[in-house]
Formats: C-alpha cells, sequence, structure tokens
C-alpha cells in the first residue's frame, strides 16, 4: 500500500498519509494542500532468537544475530 509520510507547510503537522496515483494529499488537521513528502525508511524485521539456546548476552539486547526485547503482538 502506497502510504506515505508527509509535512504540512502551512500547520508544521507531519502525518501518514495513503495516496494513491496522482493524488494531491490534504492535511488532516488544518485542510492545506500544500504537503510535502518526507523520506522514510521500511521498517525492518524482527529477528527472532537464535535456535539452540537463545542470544549471547555479551552482545547488545538487539544485534544482527538475536533480539531480546519484547516484541509488540
Amino acid at each position: 500500500m502506497p502510504l506515505y509520510e508527509y509535512v504540512c507547510s502551512d500547520c508544521d503537522t507531519q502525518s501518514e498519509l495513503l495516496v494513491m496515483g496522482r493524488e494531491k494529499p490534504e492535511c488532516p488537521s488544518c485542510h492545506s494542500a500544500k504537503m510535502e513528502r518526507l523520506f522514510s525508511l521500511p521498517a525492518r524485521p524482527v529477528m527472532a532468537p537464535t535456535a539452540g539456546g537463545g542470544c549471547d548476552t555479551s552482545l547488545p539486547p538487539c544485534n544482527p544475530h538475536c533480539c531480546r526485547l519484547p516484541q509488540g503482538g
């Protein structure tokens, strides 16, 4: 789905909006059409603990091999 982050030039409100094709987004707060699209990065995948006993506790709680932080669900 084409969800994009925008900031309104008039009221400085930041919004995540679904914009299809050549639609022009409108600010949900002040209804201005002066919206600027922000650069956003894709979400990073959540890593599960490695097989065989879990994460190495000497490493940071989240690293490229394992994540011990609670996961929302």
